[in-house]
Parts: C-alpha cells; structure tokens; sequence
C-alpha cells in the first residue's frame, strides 16, 4: 500500500505535548484531537509516516527528504510543508540546530549579534526561489509519486500555481487556536477545526474527482 509522507516544521508535527501551546490547547479542549496528517491518513485510508518536526528550518525539512530517499516508493504520496525563509541552521556540540530570529543559543565562534543579522538578511525573495529551487528538484527525483508544497508563511503565498499532480499553493488562512478559542490561548497553529480544513483541502488536491461527503 503506498505511504503519505509529511515533512515540515510544527505546523506538521502536530500536537506534541512537550510544546506548551499543545499543553495549553488539550487542556482547553479536554482531550488530544487528532492532526490533520492523521485525519487525511483515515480519509484516504493509506498509512502515515510524519517526520515533521517543531521549529525547523527549510535547510532541516530538505535533509529530512533525503534522509528517507531509500524508503520512498512510486506511487507514494509527498507533502512537504516550507518553513519561514528567516530560519537557518549551524552547528552545535557536532550536531546541527534551527536559528530562529531572538531564539537560538550560544555557539561558539559565532555571536549572537552576527547570528541577528545573518537571519534578518535573509528576509529576501532570493531566498524563497532557492527553496522553490529544491521543489522543482524533488519533483524530478520523485517523478511517480504525489507531492504536495505548501506553507503557512506568507513568503510562499502564490509562488506557484496549482498544476495537474501537484497543489503549489499556500492556504490563505488556516483556523487557528486564536480563532477557535477566541483568543485565550495566543497561538497561530491550526485548530481542530484547522486541521479538518487542511486535510479537506489536501484530499481536494489528492482526489479531485471524489466528493468530500
């Protein structure tokens, strides 16, 4: 049976409870609701694997594609969820960490003012077409699999349009934690209900020709 494979940032990893917004939103609801990678998992009735992963970079989210080269199958299907262009990577104790503006440690050889300013510099469209780059790229390596781009951050809205194998789009808005709970926990993540709207649309791209009833 052929696997739905999700990359990303938090906005696919889901609903981790080592994340305080998690924490404070499954209190609010009383229970976990599932995400939308697993409510487009049932729907279509296909496994998941979710390699998404909470505050990573794109260079991070491409690794994480590669890393799984040998395990992809045709017929496979590839949602790949681009992060913000401001995030970046160095490395730390050997290994490699996400940079975020205002959210990074102490690395050795580098200080934090230079580590400021690289990430401030990256605030540029050059840098949305190299990530668009490595979508076309991923394309013609995985030429028989479905691939869905897609993005929360404004940068990638309308980059790309919508052809006949892939959705190269960005949602205009998701329903997110603010909404649903009217603002008593500050949080731009998908909701439950965000995250029905994302499977549904996702499904849409995926099964045009299938109704959603």
């Amino acid at each position: 049976m052929s696997m739905i494979w999700c990359f990303g940032d938090s906005n696919t990893e889901g609903y981790n409870l080592e994340y305080q917004w998690v924490k404070d939103y499954t209190k609010y609801k009383g229970y976990i609701p599932k995400w939308w990678t697993e409510v487009l998992s049932d729907r279509l009735g296909q496994p998941l694997t979710n390699r998404g992963k909470g505050g990573s970079d794109n260079y991070t989210i491409l690794d994480s594609i590669i890393k799984e080269i040998p395990n992809i199958r045709p017929n496979d299907t590839l949602i790949i969820n681009w992060s913000s262009i401001l995030r970046s990577r160095a490395v730390l104790n050997n290994e490699l960490i996400s940079l975020h503006i205002g959210g990074f440690p102490d690395i050795p050889n580098l200080s934090n003012e230079s580590i400021q300013q690289m990430l401030v510099n990256r605030d540029s469209e050059r840098f949305v077409e190299e990530v668009l780059g490595w979508g076309r790229l991923i394309q013609h390596s995985f030429k028989d699999c479905k691939i869905i781009f897609w993005s929360s951050f404004p940068e990638f809205r309308g980059k790309v349009a919508i052809d006949n194998t892939c959705l190269h789009n960005t949602p205009n808005s998701i329903y997110s934690i603010n909404d649903e709970t009217n603002n008593k926990i500050v949080d731009g993540h998908p909701s439950e209900t965000g995250c029905e709207l994302l499977a549904a649309l996702f499904y849409i791209s995926l099964t045009p020709k299938k109704s959603l009833v």
